[in-house]
């Protein structure tokens, strides 16, 4: 099921926009109601697989107990209409490392470096609480304003 804008899940996160779909999740940009925080908004497709409801609750309260400064905080997690799994989270308000790489190109190293660094840094505070993350990509890094401050310009 795809959510409009102005779609309300949970009684409490207000569908803003659409972020990325990516087989077999949908993510939407959204904000809480009750204080306006961004959040991200990723559903699963609904289905039947053995034992998806439980594997997906485990790995959800695991990252819940993940307190990093370069993890999204999980604000919510459950099923939408009772069958869908959700995972609502935190959002950086910053853009997606892939969208700011392909508006302005190649990062300096200095950016790369203390990008990286910092993507390590989260990655060793999920593994510590059992959370993989398995689709580590440019689209799943979302850039904070302070994360990118020394960008050369020469590239």
């Amino acid at each position: 099921m795809d959510y409009l804008p102005g779609h309300i899940l949970f009684d409490r996160f207000e569908v803003t926009g659409t972020r990325d779909s990516r087989k077999p999740w949908s993510e939407y940009l959204g904000r809480q109601t009750n204080d306006n925080a961004s959040v991200v908004i990723s559903v699963m497709a609904a289905t039947a697989e053995e034992g998806l409801g439980s594997r997906f609750t485990a790995n959800a309260l695991a990252l819940s107990r993940v307190q990093h400064p370069n993890v999204a905080l999980v604000r919510h997690f459950g099923l939408v209409d009772g069958e869908a799994p959700c995972l609502v989270l935190g959002g950086v308000s910053g853009p997606t490392l892939g969208s700011y790489v392909a508006d302005r190109g190649p990062l300096g190293w200095e950016d790369a470096l203390r990008l990286g660094l910092n993507i390590l840094d989260g990655l060793t505070a999920l593994h510590a609480q059992g959370v993989l993350h398995r689709d580590l990509c440019t689209d799943a890094v979302r850039l904070a304003t302070s994360d990118l401050t020394t960008r050369s310009e020469e590239h």
